[in-house]
């Protein structure tokens, strides 16, 4: 199984990751599971070996589904996160949505990327969010349903998701840190579905929305990972838009999502057709 653009190295850990995977918040049980099962065959299939999954994805769906086709493939490495309610379970309307109106808007992508940078731009003078104390009972429960629905002993990257209403402090790391001691976890870090601060440290791994426009270049520790890439392309193409975001952070990692298995055959395609500069954190490029 060759990765898809080949491998970085996250930074203070024996860990390395595919340079690009996929976002698995599109993936759901149930009556999608059949479509799910595709998409992540799909992108093995396509050589995208790390998937990223959250508890509150598909109201727990998204980690139960990779639990059951990634069984038996110690090679494909995983992120999930903790923090966030898993929420009740998917309404008709959101079944709808990404069965019918979802595959609509994938054919006027410019509209489809209008509404979701719409829905991510936070409300003119919102006020911040009361950060809390994320203890260490709930994060044990947290992990421990995670690793029964994704049927492993082990996370390999462990994020607190959206950490804005978190106290991210040293008693915090330190609760991070004995998951670490004792093998439950291999790298930790923060998951902002926005754009991460730049000043943001804590762990080893730090996610967020790609911006070309306030990008910094990625530093030893923390490694980025960046979602949304494809969002920004504005008249690039998706070869245009990946290589760009490859040129400019060769030593991060870019997730990508998709609604049907031929867009995720499309993404590894322009990938594997354009040259890729090896990273220089890489220890080596399939």
């Amino acid at each position: 199984m060759t990765p898809c653009g080949g491998k970085i190295a996250v930074q203070g850990t024996g860990l390395t990751i595919s340079r690009l995977g996929f976002g698995c918040a599109r993936v759901f049980g149930g009556g999608e599971s059949r479509a799910s099962r595709k998409l992540l065959e799909a992108a093995l299939e396509a050589g995208l070996t790390h998937f990223d999954t959250a508890p509150s994805y598909a109201y727990r769906q998204s980690e139960e589904m990779l639990g059951e086709v990634l069984a038996g493939l110690p090679a494909v490495t995983i992120t999930t996160k903790v923090g966030l309610p898993t929420g009740g379970a998917p309404s008709r309307a959101g079944t709808f949505y990404r069965r019918f109106a979802r595959p609509a808007l994938a054919r006027v992508p410019a509209l489809k990327r209008a509404l979701l940078r719409a829905r991510e731009r936070p409300a003119a003078g919102a006020p911040p969010l009361a950060r809390r104390v994320l203890g260490a009972d709930e994060i044990a429960a947290s992990v421990a349903a995670s690793l029964t629905r994704l049927g492993r002993s082990q996370i390999d990257i462990l994020l607190v998701h959206e950490p804005d209403q978190f106290m991210i402090d040293a008693a915090l790391e330190e609760r991070f840190e004995a998951l670490k001691r004792d093998g439950t976890i291999l790298a930790y870090g923060l998951g902002y579905g926005g754009v991460a601060p730049k000043e943001a440290a804590f762990g080893e791994v730090l996610q967020g929305s790609y911006d070309p426009a306030s990008a910094a270049p990625a530093s030893v520790i923390p490694t980025a990972i960046y979602h949304g890439v494809l969002r920004h392309r504005g008249s690039s193409t998706t070869r245009e838009a990946l290589r760009a975001a490859m040129d400019a952070q060769p030593d991060a990692a870019l997730l990508v999502s998709a609604s049907t298995p031929s867009q995720i055959i499309e993404i590894a395609s322009q990938v594997r057709g354009a040259p890729i500069p090896p990273t220089r954190n890489s220890p080596h490029q399939d």
